[in-house]
């Protein structure tokens, strides 16, 4: 797949610096590890706030 196609998914700080190091966008779940404000932080292509968001949004995408 083209790096442009592929978003990681993930709670954690170590998951976004791990997508971010492979140049792969980003999507932040605000119900897992870590709150939602440090993943905002650290700049994620998408915030989901349910998984109800996420299939809205993936739809689009």
């Amino acid at each position: 797949m083209a790096r442009g196609q592929v978003l990681c998914v993930g709670d954690e700080v170590r998951d976004i610096e791990a997508a971010q190091a492979e140049g792969l966008d980003f999507g932040a779940v605000s119900w897992g590890y870590a709150r939602p404000d440090v993943l905002q932080a650290r700049k994620p292509k998408l915030l989901f706030s349910s998984v109800a968001e996420m299939a809205v949004l993936l739809r689009k995408r």
